[in-house]
């Protein structure tokens, strides 16, 4: 995958804008102009709905992205050195949200002693590009990131500014506007590890952008103030391809393996346009959203209010039905050891998730942790019931679990009385509403003998057999 970066547009400083397994681009709300966003918006997103992911201390100089990478430049003065800020962010289909990578902030990539000021930032498989001359002058350099260490291509001399760039691998292809009716299109490759420059005829409008579509250069031409011109480069010559209407001098043509887009902000909100790499064809301009999270937000008060409700009950009702005695020779459960049998018990559950949901144990643990929103409730549902289908089988019959068993456990009643079939069976399935909302665990802690909501409704209680009663 190729992602391409125009970091200046004709007729002014373009939107930090790239593309990668998402559309990337840096912003200043309306209703918030004092911070910068960074946004990310799928590109198989069928609602067009975009996610804020980290706030910038100021409009970034550039932007550069590739796969799930993107690379950002902050503002630099010249002679500066450069370090870049980088961040991973997967796309989680079970969790219906972006995995970032750190989880917070940045990674800060090793500084770069550029030449100058920075002129293009690129994006490519093998890592981010940085061309780089000195106030004034023509001599161009070139700094790619490898293996964790910056190192400099050989160096060649234009008197005019990169206005595009592509990284195809380890091959390199910068695009400027020469003097009106030419560009210059400069290609490094590693096999012949010397600048080439070829100069391209156009005939009307300017040298704009520079992308790839399958193995072949394709060069944007504004040729007036609606109107972007696509063609193939092909032996020194442009092929014309297709002509898009409706596209300003500011507009991004933004590529990656996977999609073809234009994008732009105007009057104060960002939209994109795709491109059909076959017919050439573009869609309307399409404005993008920022996804709402008030669904979710009612869902966890919802359910936040549902655990503050359970608690209360159980701390009046449970505590005051509960005299905290059991028959002689009976023990409540240590919670450490009662917290390892779960665990045991839980195994089954593990096993389950990546062979339902294709889900990893890690996403487990993350919907643990985050508890039940609604992109969660797949994996806590398919736990919960595998849980609870493994509690009964075992439990009905024995009145233990593998996982009780193993710690010296059983399940009995206060009363002394027999446990009974649906007792287990509705302990167990209370069990599962636990595991639905996890918060709800903290019961065990509060109630006098160790007792789950299943414990409470059924009058049973966990219990290990005191030493002195196995003695006798």
């Amino acid at each position: 995958m190729i992602t391409t970066l125009v970091l200046v547009a004709l007729g002014g400083v373009a939107t930090p804008a790239a593309q990668g397994d998402g559309l990337w681009f840096a912003w200043q709300a309306p209703e918030d102009d004092a911070v910068t966003k960074l946004c990310l918006q799928g590109l198989d997103s069928l609602n067009n709905e975009y996610v804020v992911l980290r706030d910038l201390s100021g409009v970034p100089q550039g932007l550069a992205a590739h796969a799930s990478s993107v690379w950002v430049l902050p503002q630099q003065k010249d002679g500066e050195t450069v370090s870049l800020l980088a961040l991973r962010a997967d796309w989680d289909s079970q969790m219906e949200s972006w995995r970032t990578a750190p989880a917070a902030g940045f990674d800060r990539l090793p500084p770069c002693d550029v030449n100058g000021a920075v002129e293009l930032l690129i994006g490519g498989s093998m890592g981010p590009v940085l061309v780089s001359r000195e106030p004034d002058a023509t001599r161009v350099s070139i700094h790619t990131l490898r293996r964790g260490s910056w190192a400099a291509l050989p160096e060649f001399e234009s008197e005019y500014s990169m206005i595009a760039g592509i990284a195809d691998g380890s091959d390199i292809s910068l695009l400027t506007q020469a003097k009106a009716g030419t560009a210059v299109l400069w290609r490094w490759t590693e096999s012949t590890q010397v600048w080439a420059e070829t100069e391209l005829s156009i005939d009307s409008g300017v040298a704009h952008d520079l992308a790839r579509s399958g193995r072949s250069l394709l060069l944007g031409v504004q040729d007036s103030d609606d109107r972007r011109l696509l063609g193939y480069v092909q032996d020194g010559s442009i092929a014309p391809w297709t002509s898009l209407e409706d596209v300003s001098a500011g507009d991004r043509l933004l590529e990656s393996e996977a999609a073809l887009c234009l994008f732009r902000i105007q009057d104060e909100s960002p939209s994109s346009r795709r491109i059909d790499q076959v017919s050439g064809t573009a869609s309307p301009w399409t404005p993008l959203t920022l996804r709402s999270n008030l669904g979710g937000r009612i869902w966890s008060l919802v359910v936040s209010m549902s655990i503050a409700l359970v608690v209360v009950l159980m701390l009046v009702f449970g505590r005051s039905s509960m005299v905290g005695v059991l028959p002689e020779g009976l023990a409540p459960a240590p919670l450490t050891a009662r917290g390892i049998a779960f665990l045991l018990d839980f195994i089954p559950a593990i096993v389950a998730i990546p062979l339902v949901l294709g889900a990893s144990p890690l996403d487990l643990g993350s919907a643990v942790l985050t508890g039940p929103i609604p992109a969660t409730v797949p994996i806590l549902l398919t736990a919960a019931v595998t849980t609870v289908v493994w509690g009964i089988v075992w439990e009905v019959p024995t009145g233990q679990t593998p996982g009780k068993r193993l710690m010296g456990f059983h399940v009995a009643m206060i009363s002394g009385e027999e446990v009974g079939w649906w007792r287990s069976v509705l302990r167990n399935m209370l069990k599962g509403v636990t595991i639905l909302v996890p918060p709800l665990a903290i019961i065990v802690v509060l109630g006098p003998l160790g007792q789950g909501p299943g414990d409470v409704a059924t009058g049973t209680v966990v219990v290990r057999i005191k030493t002195e009663a196995k003695k006798l």
